[in-house]
């Protein structure tokens, strides 16, 4: 069965078992603001957040924060040497 990614969240969401960690590596338009609400209501403890766009990050951070995560690190990490290319790897923490 194939789904979008927040389809997939929402119907997760409805589910008794929750994660303890959710790994997200979402494209350069990041994660949104609609899946990233599906997982605050998720309430994973911890979420692992890997970016390529700084901007669409701090938009997805803003609303998880908002959620009762907060951020325990930030990691950059050269994945492609000799590019402008950064990756960004957030911990964040529920509560």
């Amino acid at each position: 069965m194939r789904a979008s990614t927040l389809d997939f969240l929402r119907a997760r969401e409805l589910q008794r078992e929750r994660p303890e960690l959710i790994v997200l590596d979402p494209p350069r338009a990041g994660v949104g603001v609609e899946a990233a609400e599906v997982l605050v209501r998720m309430g994973a403890k911890q979420l692992r957040y890997v970016s390529c766009d700084p901007v669409t990050l701090a938009r997805d951070l803003s609303v998880l924060t908002r959620g009762d995560y907060r951020i325990e690190s930030v990691e950059m990490v050269d994945l492609f040497p000799q590019t402008f290319h950064i990756e960004t790897v957030v911990q964040l923490r529920r509560g």
